[in-house]
């Protein structure tokens, strides 16, 4: 609960949560633009490799089940 104080977040209520959620999502979609990498280079860079490591680690929230059904959506 304190990590969730310090973040802003434990104030909130379940759908302004989530909708936080759905909202980095779409705005890290957009900023792909349909390139499989976010500089648009033919390897991952290491932006690609940090974003990558936060979602991975989003799938395997068990404090907020809501981040998993973010990043699985489609």
């Amino acid at each position: 609960r304190g990590l969730l104080q310090s973040w802003g977040l434990a104030a909130r209520g379940e759908e302004q949560v989530k909708g936080m959620i759905r909202q980095a999502m779409a705005d890290l979609e957009a900023r792909l633009g349909g390139k499989d990498y976010f500089h648009g280079t033919g390897a991952p860079t290491e932006l690609d490799v940090i974003v990558s490591g936060f979602l991975m680690n989003m799938l395997d929230s068990v404090g907020n089940p809501w981040a998993c059904e973010a990043v699985l959506k489609d």
